[in-house]
């Protein structure tokens, strides 16, 4: 049940900053957020990752809610199993990727507002959201604790 619960925390949590982003700032402003490192910034994606399959809305719709499956039974194993690691990053990407996919599914596009300005090359000029950032950590968390052996990594 925690899992759920931290699921639906980072699609609600997600959802709730972009309304705020899309409400409050112009498209292409900056506010540099606490640090200076990061800015926040709107911008919209009609597709995954950098646009991928944006031309393609239904074939990017269909490939979500296959992997929202597939992160499903990943939960209901690594929770079978006791891999706590693999449960919590599977969890997050199932938050992660059900925050994006209800966006698209309702605006036809995924508010993007993080910028880290000062990384290198292309990579300073790509915007990200909560959601993002789960997906990408839950995956790691999911491959590090997913190992063979039932222990509590």
């Amino acid at each position: 049940m925690i899992w759920l619960t931290v699921s639906a925390g980072i699609a609600a949590g997600d959802l709730l900053i972009r309304r705020l982003v899309r409400s409050r700032l112009s498209e292409g402003e900056n506010r540099p957020l606490p640090g200076g490192k990061a800015v926040l910034t709107k911008s919209f994606n009609k597709g995954a990752a950098m646009g991928l399959l944006a031309d393609r809305p239904q074939l990017l719709r269909n490939f979500s809610l296959a992997s929202l499956g597939l992160m499903g039974i990943s939960l209901i194993r690594a929770r079978a199993g006791r891999r706590k690691l693999a449960a919590a990053g599977s969890a997050m990407v199932i938050g992660g990727g059900a925050g994006n996919l209800m966006e698209r599914m309702k605006e036809g596009r995924v508010t993007d507002y993080i910028r880290f300005p000062s990384l290198p090359g292309r990579l300073g000029k790509l915007v990200f959201n909560i959601s993002d950032f789960a997906i990408f950590a839950g995956m790691i968390l999911t491959l590090i604790g997913g190992g063979k052996h039932g222990d509590d990594r």
